[in-house]
C-alpha cells in the first residue's frame, strides 16, 4: 500500500514537471520569434508573411548579425527597442509598388543576384540605429518566407562604418 502511494506520488510529481518544463520551453520557444536563417532566395520560396512578422525576422537576423553598438567609446547590445524598424516594404508582391521600391529591390538585387531574387516576394526592413548620437543611420535587410515561422534574410552590413 505504501509503495503504491509512493509510486502515484512519484508519478503526479513527475507529470507535474513536465508541464512546468513544457510550458518554460513553448514559452521561450513563442519569445525568441521566428527561425531566420542567413542566405538568397531559392526557387522554392513563397513569400508571403505579414510586415510584424517580416520586421520581427529582420531584428532577430540583425541583433544575431551585429549584436553589439560601438558608438561614443562604449558599448550597447541592441535589441528590438533601441533599434526600431522604421520602414517596412514589400518587394515583389501583387499590387501598386510603394515610391522607392524598384530602388530596394535594386539592392536586393546587387546582394544576391539570381532569377529566384528577381521573382521572389520578400520584404525590405529599413532600422534606424537610435543609440547613435549622428542622426539619419539607417541600415537594410532583405527577409522573406520559406515556408511557415521559417525565414531568409539577407542584406546591408551595420550603418556605422
Amino acid at each position: 500500500m505504501v509503495k503504491k502511494t509512493l509510486r502515484s506520488a512519484c508519478l503526479c510529481a513527475l507529470a507535474a514537471a513536465a508541464v512546468v518544463v513544457g510550458m518554460t520551453s513553448a514559452e521561450a520557444t513563442s519569445a525568441g520569434g521566428p527561425f531566420v536563417t542567413s542566405g538568397c532566395p531559392s526557387r522554392r520560396d513563397y513569400g508571403g508573411g505579414t510586415a510584424q512578422e517580416a520586421a520581427r525576422a529582420a531584428i532577430r537576423y540583425y541583433i544575431r548579425k551585429d549584436p553589439l553598438i560601438h558608438v561614443q567609446g562604449r558599448t550597447v547590445k541592441r535589441t528590438a527597442a533601441n533599434t526600431p524598424a522604421v520602414e517596412i516594404v514589400a518587394l515583389g508582391l501583387v499590387g501598386e509598388p510603394l515610391p522607392g521600391a524598384a530602388l530596394l529591390k535594386k539592392q536586393a538585387m546587387r546582394r544576391c543576384p539570381g532569377r529566384a531574387t528577381a521573382r521572389a516576394a520578400f520584404w525590405a526592413v529599413l532600422f534606424h540605429e537610435s543609440v547613435s548620437v549622428i542622426c539619419c543611420l539607417h541600415a537594410t535587410f532583405f527577409v522573406g518566407q520559406h515556408k511557415p515561422h521559417h525565414w531568409f534574410a539577407f542584406g546591408a552590413s551595420s550603418p556605422v562604418g
